[in-house]
């Protein structure tokens, strides 16, 4: 019997899962999306309504929506999408679009949405096309376009502002946007409820040396700042993704920007990119609260230009404390760029010692990107979570965001073969909350081998992290 599983894309609309097998990606691809619930779990809703997962395929409901892919930014890629209507539907593919900060229409506005509907009398609106730009070559459509209850497939390509659609191997349209779409994010549409659409199989390709590229978390984010010399040069155009607008201060010490990036990141680079006004000495800072300060980067001897700055920290506020002006006029910030570190745990596949009797929290949980799912153990001592990072790993750090039930006596350790463990990482005072580790190891399986619990319950995992090289 299958097990069904409950996923919220929306805070207001659920949808059931049907557990199926990963779908392998073709040679040279990427899978965003494969199937699993725990790849799904990577991407974000956008606007109303949502997706049902079942058997592997995703399948829409409400809207008008857009479920899209947060982990990274893409540029000079190949991306692949099958999709299927069942009759006179809608939806589309999206590219080259930034953060949308939870507005579906931003990325019509922003980005290119590949259209699937057959049927639109405006040619620049149906299959094939780029959404009210470019119309597909109609012969070949029809040519290579399946049925409605059949599955076909997008190959959309990429490279700086030219896109090319092919459908089912057949290029349908060759266009140059005007747009600024040669580095952005992707997603797929949910048009509304009488426009029902269903993907699977969502993977990509990126060309050569070029390589999927962090998301700037702090793109977009509200900021506040101690001073500006200028009202026409506000703190917020430091994230605006504009390096031809800056923010500037007061012309004196200390000053500061500080940056909401809007939920709780482990972060490893912090990216900016100086006017003329630059900081000699200055801190980057965190803070899980915008009161409470720690200091994960300092410098005295500041000289200007860019400072690409890697780092180890979490939180949700990041400031830029400046103490040494390098010139006689303030600080000023063409760009505020901040990066997430990489989570080699994400997605990966996870064995448990048991599971909480009767519950859901199974372990895949702990590592599905989710914050508001969880694993949970049973009830007694020992208890242990692995995850398979795919292949040894450099580790330079573990993150482990407890629930209630937490651990107070639990080592953190390695192995190449999920058999010969070294223990990286050990405490007999564990006080839960989030355990934020600097270890020093390697290997492809990393464990938490809990040996006494912190409550009479289990022990409970929000998210397990592991970072490194």
């Amino acid at each position: 019997m299958r097990r069904l599983l409950t996923l919220v894309l929306v805070a207001a609309a659920a949808a059931v899962t049907v557990a199926a097998p990963a779908r392998a990606a073709e040679d040279g691809y990427t899978a965003l999306f494969d199937g699993t619930q725990a790849s799904l779990s990577r991407w974000r809703q956008a606007g109303p309504g949502g997706f049902t997962l079942d058997n592997g395929t995703l399948s829409s409901f409400g809207g008008m929506g857009l479920l899209w892919y947060p982990l990274s930014t893409f540029a000079n890629y190949s991306l692949k999408v099958d999709w299927m209507m069942p009759g006179d539907d809608n939806g589309g593919v999206f590219i080259g679009f930034p953060d949308p900060n939870g507005d579906p229409w931003a990325p019509v506005n922003a980005g290119h949405e590949i259209q699937i509907d057959a049927s639109d009398a405006d040619p620049t609106r149906t299959t094939g096309s780029v959404y009210s730009f470019k119309a597909p070559d109609g012969a070949l459509r029809a040519a290579n376009l399946n049925p409605p209850g059949s599955w076909n497939t997008y190959d959309i390509q990429v490279h700086g502002q030219h896109v090319e659609v092919y459908l089912n191997g057949v290029k349908i349209n060759d266009y140059v946007s005007s747009r600024n779409i040669a580095n952005g994010y992707i997603g797929v549409q949910n048009d509304g409820d009488a426009a029902h659409i269903s993907y699977r199989n969502i993977r990509i390709r990126t060309d050569g040396a070029t390589q999927p590229q962090p998301a700037d978390l702090a793109q977009g984010r509200p900021v506040t700042a101690s001073s500006t010399d200028d009202p026409g040069r506000p703190g917020s155009l430091a994230v605006d993704g504009s390096s031809s607008t800056r923010w500037s201060s007061a012309y004196s010490d200390p000053q500061w920007i500080a940056v909401d990036l809007g939920a709780t990141y482990s972060l490893s680079r912090v990216r900016l990119n100086w006017e003329a006004a630059y900081g000699r000495a200055y801190q980057i800072q965190t803070s899980p609260d915008n009161a409470t300060w720690t200091t994960v980067y300092s410098t005295s001897t500041g000289d200007g230009g860019v400072d690409d700055v890697s780092l180890s920290g979490s939180g949700r506020y990041v400031r830029v404390y400046g103490t040494q002006r390098g010139t006689q006029w303030g600080y000023s910030l063409w760009d505020l760029n901040v990066y997430a570190a990489n989570d080699l745990a994400l997605g990966r596949p996870v064995t448990v010692s048991s599971v909480e009797p009767n519950s859901p929290h199974a372990g895949a949980s702990a590592v599905d990107g989710n914050p508001a799912t969880r694993w949970g153990s049973a009830y007694s001592d020992p208890q242990w979570i692995v995850v398979d990072l795919g292949s040894a790993r450099s580790i330079n750090r573990v993150r482990l965001n407890w629930e209630a039930a937490y651990g107070r006596a639990y080592q953190i350790q390695t192995s190449p073969d999920n058999a010969t463990w070294t223990t990286v990482y050990s405490t007999t005072t564990g006080d839960g909350g989030v355990d934020d580790l600097a270890v020093t190891g390697s290997g492809r399986y990393v464990r938490v081998y809990g040996t006494q619990r912190g409550t009479q319950w289990g022990y409970s995992l929000w998210d397990l992290g592991v970072y490194g090289a």
